[in-house]
């Protein structure tokens, strides 16, 4: 079913179209994130960003790194909580002190700073860190 969906959305937006992978759930294999791979081959408008609380370490955030390497215009799948220099995205506890705190960019859509994700792209847009406030 994803690769008809995916092809019509081609067709209906050859400038492009962007996915958010994931709202629940993650990736559960690594022949499942090569898919995805094979997707952004096969449709060159799709885009895609989420999250993964795979460690980059496993077999599983591996492939979705090397994604994120071979792709880096057209899928952003951010590490959650991971110790990493980039790409990541963190939970604080607490309220931020700034629009950048030591774990990230703090999302402007959690701050006003913005009115929505939809407004915003940072998570697309950046490779720093991004910090989520826990709610």
């Amino acid at each position: 079913r994803l690769d008809a969906e995916l092809s019509q959305l081609q067709r209906v937006f050859p400038g492009g179209f962007v996915l958010r992978l994931h709202v629940l759930g993650d990736f559960y294999s690594e022949a499942y994130v090569e898919r995805w791979g094979a997707w952004l081959d096969q449709h060159p408008a799709l885009r895609v960003f989420g999250y993964t609380a795979r460690p980059p370490s496993s077999e599983i955030g591996a492939a979705v790194d090397r994604l994120n390497t071979a792709h880096p215009d057209r899928w952003v799948v951010r590490f959650s909580n991971a110790a990493v220099g980039e790409l990541g995205a963190k939970t604080i506890y607490r309220e931020p002190e700034a629009p950048r705190v030591a774990e990230g960019i703090v999302c402007p859509a959690q701050t006003s700073r913005t009115d929505c994700c939809g407004t915003c792209g940072l998570c697309w847009g950046t490779k720093a860190n991004i910090a989520f406030v826990a709610h």
